[in-house]
């Protein structure tokens, strides 16, 4: 049994992968467009939207992000029905994210620009939008009015697509007021519609309808029919986020014919299905479906109690009345089960107030009234003229009485009065209402002008983010570094993302590895030692600035070995400081940025046939460009400095060549290079800086432990000092242990 459901599970994750797969496909198909530089402005306009349109629903950040893309591209170029698109992407976006009143804003937008231009398939389409979100908010009547205005438009234009959708929310709509062979009608037209121009997913959303509307009237059988002939199309089409609300219905339909086995089949389907979508909306109607099978056919009334109160939680979450109402009503008879009489009431009473704002006379006569109009169009126009005319007449004539009346009647001042003083209240509110929506437009366009600035900031993050990735590839991993270095450290501190601190090794000649597996052709255990150079450079600036000339420099060292073959460190210098001016005197504007360095070479030397016997003496040699090295030898007290060169590697008035100071180290010695991060910190109970002397008096506190624990204990030393103060510099310390 176990593995049968996950042999279910896992062709489920294949299917559901593929579905995506698809997406994506599309989706790098448009980006290649978008790439390729040969659209117009307008093209650039709507390959934004196709973008933003097939995202909606799978990717929310890309549906947002191309859409407040194609609104500012679209209005920079005045292009009206590029931006009418946009704004329906907008409010998309916030449907998927259940923000129907924010979906309203925008749809309405596109609607007031669309009727500007006399964009009929598009004012259509935002009457449709703005009629589903007032469906997703219980305001029934909004909902049909808006429906029938892109219903009569639809036909107006014959687009089939579009009155299919309109006799589908109707049907919504009909469901959610009781009507129900109103509402299958209407479904059925749909059907016949999306039948027609042969689209086989509005196809299976209607028949999914038709069998929801069964069960309501009782009628098992014929929903079942409907709702397997549903799932297998959905299925078909890999429509995996319209799947998972006919499974729960097909589960629903078996529960009340007590076939507790395809229940759960169809249940533990729906929950894979609603969980992997994230489909909020199913979701939330799962588990109400799972909390009256719980309670009706497994008595489990604390587990239905969970899946109710999850239910009720969701509902209100994505603002669906008509879920709601369904989660109160489950609630208050699980607790009435449990006998829990206070809970009982207390959800009955709230379903009974939400009840009534669904459902009540005023909106059944609006849906009536509504039907009636689009039924006879013409004559409805007809007979709206001619009281239109009766109507002006009538007032003409009331009007001609009321003056004459007025003229003899001795409170015709007070009249007079009244009438300008509600005339004056009319224009006050007028002008405060105006005032009021000019104000909600403006603190939308904020918002609007707050999520492009946003999604700029976000950009710049993403770019500065990679180049972190560039960046660390040019740094030598910690495992290559302690191949040949065994007891040594990097603490590595950037004080953003990207730094202008670095540190750089390379290598001449034989390696340890070489070493150890190698056969001396004159017989003995002599090989000419690996010279290891290692530095610590701190680059002109930090961030963006420090990490592009940190680049450049990185470059030069690397040049100065691998491709000119030197191994000194003050040649290296040298030559490095020609490449970086060489580089820098490319750009017209004068670039004085560069880099500080102590770079040191060490060459290991050979006692008793083993580069690394315990009692081994290596070679030091070192330079530096304002960076010095600190000596720390076995058992001493004192920390040795030998001082570098001040000028730095770039541009120098008074340049002169870098100076090689020669060191001979034994077995436990200890250098360390750096960067003036480290002691230029500030920080401390008195917010001073830490200073170099201070630094050292560290040093020599650690001498003692190996050198992992020093890093930490560095690091930790660091972070206290500074608390709550900002990072200054980036930080760069080595230290190795010979």
């Amino acid at each position: 049994m176990k593995l049968a459901k996950y042999l279910i599970c896992l062709l489920f994750f294949y299917n559901f992968n593929g579905f995506t797969q698809n997406v994506d496909e599309k989706l790098d198909s448009l980006y290649l467009v978008e790439k390729s530089g040969k659209l117009s402005q307008k093209e650039k306009v709507d390959n934004l939207n196709q973008i933003s349109f097939a995202a909606r629903g799978y990717y929310p950040d890309v549906n947002k992000s191309y859409a407040i893309k194609a609104i500012a591209e679209a209005k920079k170029i005045d292009y009206p029905k590029g931006l009418v698109d946009a704004y329906q992407q907008m409010a998309s976006y916030y449907y998927y994210e259940s923000e129907y009143d924010s979906s309203i804003f925008f749809n309405e937008e596109a609607l007031e620009l669309a009727l500007k231009h006399d964009l009929k398939e598009f004012i259509a389409r935002s009457y449709n939008n703005i009629s589903v979100d007032y469906d997703e908010l219980g305001e029934l009547d909004k909902a049909i009015t808006y429906s029938m205005k892109a219903l009569k438009i639809y036909e107006e234009i014959g687009d089939i697509d579009g009155m299919a959708s309109c006799y589908l929310e109707c049907g919504n709509v009909y469901y959610q007021q009781g009507m129900f062979q109103e509402s299958i009608n209407h479904y059925k037209e749909a059907y016949k519609l999306d039948k027609n121009v042969g689209y086989e997913s509005g196809m299976a959303y209607d028949l999914g309808n038709i069998g929801t509307v069964f069960q309501k009237m009782g009628e098992l059988d014929s929903a079942i029919i409907y709702l397997r002939k549903c799932a297998t199309m959905r299925e078909d089409l890999q429509e995996f986020h319209s799947l998972g609300i006919t499974y729960v219905n097909l589960a629903n339909m078996y529960r009340l014919k007590e076939k507790l086995d395809s229940v759960k089949y169809f249940m533990n389907k729906g929950l894979e299905v609603c969980t992997i979508t994230e489909d909020r909306n199913s979701l939330c109607h799962l588990y109400t479906s799972l909390a009256f099978l719980e309670m009706d056919s497994y008595n489990n009334l604390p587990k239905a109690e969970m899946y109710g109160l999850k239910a009720l939680e969701l509902a209100r979450e994505i603002k669906n009345l008509y879920r709601e109402i369904k989660s109160l009503e489950i609630l208050s008879g699980i607790y009435e089960h449990k006998k829990d009489f206070k809970n009982a009431l207390k959800y009955q009473k709230l379903l009974t107030i939400r009840q009534d704002s669904l459902v009540n006379t005023e909106n059944t006569k609006v849906i009536s009234d509504l039907k009636l109009k689009h039924e006879d169009e013409k004559h409805r126009l007809e007979i709206e003229n001619l009281e239109q005319q009766k109507l002006v007449a009538d007032q003409l004539h009331e009007s001609e009485l009321a003056q004459e009346q007025l003229k003899s009647s001795s409170r015709q001042r007070v009249i007079y009065f009244l009438i300008f003083g509600l005339v004056i209240v009319g224009g006050l509110g007028f002008i405060a209402f105006r005032n009021f929506q000019a104000k909600k437009k403006a603190n939308m366009e904020i918002i609007l002008q707050k999520e492009i600035v946003e999604e700029k900031n976000q950009e710049i993050m993403d770019s500065i983010t990679y180049a972190k990735r560039i960046q660390s590839a040019i740094l030598p991993p910690e495992k290559v570094v302690k191949s040949y270095l065994d007891d040594s450290f990097i603490l590595y501190l950037p004080k953003d993302i990207v730094a202008g601190d670095f540190y750089w090794m390379e290598t001449v000649g034989s390696s340890k590895y070489q070493v150890d597996n190698s056969q001396s052709k004159l017989g003995t255990d002599y090989l000419e030692p690996a010279t290891i150079l290692i530095a610590a450079a701190d680059c002109t600036g930090h961030g963006v600035p420090g990490a592009m000339v940190s680049v450049v420099c990185n470059n030069g060292l690397n040049r100065s070995v691998r491709e000119f073959g030197l191994k000194d460190p003050a040649q290296i210098l040298d030559k490095t400081r020609e490449i970086v001016i060489q580089e820098f005197e490319k750009s017209e504007e004068e670039v004085k940025d560069g880099m500080d360095i102590a770079l040191v070479s060490l060459e290991q030397q050979q006692e008793g046939g083993d580069t690394l016997a315990q009692n081994s003496c290596s070679k030091l040699k070192y330079s530096g460009a304002h960076n010095p090295l600190w000596i720390l030898r076995k058992g001493s007290k004192e920390i040795e400095e030998i001082k570098a060169n001040k000028q730095p590697i770039g541009k120098f008035r008074n340049a002169v060549p870098f100076t090689t100071h020669e060191i001979k180290l034994n077995s436990g010695d200890q250098f360390f290079i750096f960067s003036d991060g480290y002691a230029d910190q500030f920080g401390g109970e008195k917010g001073k800086k830490m200073k170099t002397s201070n630094f050292k008096e560290l040093l020599l506190t650690l001498a003692d432990l190996p050198s992992d624990k020093q890093k930490d204990a560095l690091k930790k030393a660091f972070l206290d000092w500074k608390g709550e103060m900002e990072q200054l510099d980036d930080v760069c310390v080595i230290g190795v242990r010979v």
